[in-house]
């Protein structure tokens, strides 16, 4: 318990109060003014007074205006400390970036790279990688988060003779088009369909959806060479550490390939 000196000023006691310290005035809570400190221990330490001995049972600690002036402030110190030290948390947990990159599977280089946060959904960067590309591509192949109808409106505006290869969710259903006559079916109708014939295995052998593992190497690679982390703290320098590790990866490609034989 904390007992504060009858000199301090009102709001010092009432931020006290206000942070919720068990604390006391001589003068308005107990005893009265004009006692010195020793009389003021005296007085606490009787038996006489029920307030007193309730008072004596528990730790007392005397506080002056000057230490009252120290105290608040230290706690001011340490609420903006805790403060701080949550904002700086949060940030921390906020500042980890998503790198989405597109990989030409004939040449294994990276052909496109894009730097968001961790909250930007995949299929929404599929226009600004394809916007990277000054060629055109023969067929767009992405895991199952890339399953959106914008993604194939994406390919279909830049390249209208690319295919898209996403394998569909296992709850994905046939378009209403896919059963008339009148028009040809959707891609996505295709690949729901050739998965009903097949199985998922059979439809990944079959569409050339396998070479996809060409990003998770490419992906791997990255944190191995390059590193796991970014080294810079602004937006701009952070594309910038991702553009000229994209040149690395690929000019370390252009220095030499292996060249795999199946045996079995």
């Amino acid at each position: 318990m904390i007992v504060l000196d009858e000199n301090i000023l009102e709001d010092q006691r009432q931020l006290l109060e206000a942070w919720r310290f068990p604390a006391r005035q001589i003068g308005f809570d107990i005893l009265v003014k004009g006692l010195k400190d020793e009389q003021i221990l005296v007085e606490l330490r009787r038996e006489a007074c029920p307030r007193a001995r309730w008072i004596a049972k528990q730790r007392a600690w005397l506080m002056t205006q000057t230490e009252a002036e120290t105290f608040i402030a230290a706690c001011h110190e340490r609420l903006n400390y805790e403060r701080y030290h949550a904002e700086i948390t949060v940030d921390r947990r906020r500042s980890w970036r998503k790198l989405h990159i597109g990989v030409d599977c004939g040449t294994g280089q990276i052909v496109a790279a894009a730097l968001t946060t961790n909250d930007v959904d995949d299929g929404s960067q599929v226009g600004p990688l394809l916007d990277q590309i000054d060629r055109p591509i023969a067929a767009f192949t992405g895991d199952g988060a890339y399953d959106q109808e914008g993604v194939y409106a994406s390919v279909a505006d830049r390249h209208p003779d690319a295919l898209v290869i996403v394998p569909p969710r296992s709850s994905a259903v046939p378009s209403e088009t896919a059963e008339t006559a009148e028009t040809a079916p959707r891609q996505r109708d295709r690949h729901l369909q050739l998965i009903a014939e097949r199985g998922r295995m059979g439809w990944q052998k079959a569409s050339g959806y396998n070479w996809r593992a060409l990003v998770e190497a490419d992906i791997g690679r990255w944190k191995r060479v390059i590193g796991d982390a970014l080294r810079s703290q602004t937006d701009a320098r952070q594309a910038t550490g991702v553009a000229v590790a994209v040149n690395v990866l690929n000019r370390m490609l252009e220095m030499g390939r292996p060249s795999y034989v199946r045996t079995a």
